[in-house]
Formats: C-alpha cells, sequence, structure tokens
C-alpha cells in the first residue's frame, strides 16, 4: 500500500505537534484496531503480512473472532456466578424457625416483636 492513502497515514500516523488532552485519551482508530487484534489473539508484529493472504486472514479473522466471542461468553457467564454467590452468601440460607420467644414491655406490658424494641 503506498504511503499516500489515507488508511495507512491513519495506521500510522503520530502527533507531531499536538499534545494529548489531560486525563483519559480518546482512543485512536489505531488504538482500537490494536485492541480488537489483541482480543483475537492476533500477533502484533506479524499481522500485515497474514493480511497479505486473503484466503489466510479470511481464515483467522473468522476463528480469531469465534474465539473472542467464546471468551466473552465465559466471561460473562463467571461474572454472572460471582454475582450469584454473592447474593447468597449475603443473605444465608432462609430460615424457617418461629419465634415462640414473647416480649414485653415493662413499662406498659405491650407485646413486642423483639427484645431491641423494648430497651429504652
Amino acid at each position: 500500500m503506498p504511503s499516500t492513502c489515507l488508511p495507512k497515514q491513519i495506521l500510522y500516523g503520530q502527533l507531531k505537534e499536538e499534545q494529548r488532552t489531560q486525563g483519559g485519551q480518546k482512543k485512536r482508530y489505531k488504538d482500537n484496531i490494536k485492541t480488537h487484534l489483541r482480543k483475537c489473539r492476533f500477533n502484533l508484529n506479524s499481522w500485515e503480512e497474514v493480511a497479505l493472504n486473503r484466503n489466510l486472514w479470511s481464515r483467522m479473522v473468522y476463528e480469531g473472532t469465534a474465539q473472542q466471542e467464546k471468551d466473552l461468553y465465559h466471561a460473562t457467564e463467571e461474572k454472572r456466578q460471582q454475582r450469584k454467590e454473592r447474593s447468597t452468601t449475603k443473605m444465608g440460607p432462609p430460615t424457617t424457625t418461629t419465634r415462640t420467644t414473647i416480649h414485653k414491655c415493662p413499662h406498659c406490658n405491650r407485646t413486642c416483636k423483639g427484645s431491641a424494641s423494648t430497651a429504652t
């Protein structure tokens, strides 16, 4: 690809004079491409040579995206399991005991639900 082509200029261009904003930077197109290539488990050093062979490239893209979708599915299932485990440990097992103790107020002789409500 000649260096005058716009896609090549975008992928290989660098900032000359401008500085990036302070804090979180906006992702460039090039950064997004690299992120997706990493998620699909492509070698970032040799993906350009593989892309020249269209059949090999299309097979690698197909397999890489299928693997990425599997990884994403397993990650969401794992998070879901962790959420379920946290919610069951917070609440604890359900109790089936009934209250047999009756608490009465020492001042007015009213029946109260718990001993904390009788404290004055």
